[in-house]
């Protein structure tokens, strides 16, 4: 849709915003509110008397998740082919099957990424793969201390049972050595040179790699958030490139961009872009 249609982002959906919605909602002639699963939002929103046309779940149907492809094709966009891989801890092994079957042609181009609970449930026997095989494959576990994916559920990375009580914990850097990776790295995702520099460098290596991409989810009751930042309107160049790292504290407002105090944290990532 590019720049054909102006994008309102809700972070959090209770309480609902009804002044920001009927707001943006005064500023357009169609309202499409994309949601997975029920029509929360778009329930809500009919309840308003917005005086415009609402769609929803007439486009999008009820089940399954939103790709950007079934987005699109709802759009009546172009919709690129290619193969889907529907197997939960399947990215280091795909990767591995990759970079194997088309060797240099493949290899230091792609890297596979999985989450820390999915890693120990699902994706060890992958990277036991890659070190087995000695594939020149770089993988990267994005540990946030949590299963995020379904409801912030202790798992065997965190040192907690479910009950919050003190469990055996993985430790995922003594774990891939021990399965015969040597090249492992910590990185700070909030550090988008150090990350962009590892990844390069073990992209480079010809070998197995792993880089551990390590920062507690801002959702822990443990993690406090930092000063919100703010977005100085008349140095901002409306570029969006802030927009492309789908940060839900960030949207356009006038043509600038601008930041949710309520729901920025703080982590600046924004701001090294």
């Amino acid at each position: 849709m590019g720049n054909s249609a102006s994008i309102l982002k809700l972070g959090m959906v209770n309480p609902l915003p009804a002044k920001l919605i009927k707001e943006f909602a005064s500023g357009v002639k169609k309202l499409i509110i994309i949601e997975e699963l029920d029509p929360i939002i778009e329930n809500f929103c009919r309840t308003l008397d917005l005086g415009v046309e609402i769609h929803g779940k007439d486009m999008f149907g009820l089940c399954g998740e939103l790709s950007q492809n079934k987005i699109a094709a709802a759009f009546g966009k172009p919709v690129a082919e290619g193969i889907q891989l529907g197997v939960m801890g399947a990215s280091f092994s795909g990767l591995h099957g990759w970079n194997k079957a088309g060797g240099a042609d493949n290899e230091k181009k792609s890297v596979a990424v999985i989450g820390d609970s999915t890693f120990v449930h699902s994706g060890m026997t992958g990277l036991a793969t890659i070190a087995y095989n000695q594939s020149a494959s770089t993988v990267i576990v994005l540990d946030n201390s949590i299963t995020g994916m379904t409801g912030h559920q202790q798992n065997p990375t965190t040192g907690k049972n479910l009950y919050g009580d003190p469990a055996g914990r993985i430790d995922l850097e003594a774990l891939a050595r021990a399965m015969g990776i040597e090249h492992v790295r910590v990185v700070d995702p909030y550090n988008i040179e150090e990350c962009e520099k590892a990844v390069k460098e073990e992209l480079a290596f010809e070998g197995p790699s792993l880089i551990i991409s390590r920062r507690p989810c801002v959702l822990l009751k443990s993690v406090k958030p930092l000063p919100a930042l703010k977005v100085d309107a008349e140095k901002c160049r409306s570029c969006k490139m802030c927009m492309k790292i789908g940060c839900p504290a960030i949207s356009m407002k006038g043509g600038k961009a601008c930041i949710d105090a309520t729901l920025c944290v703080g982590c600046g990532v924004c701001s090294h872009l």
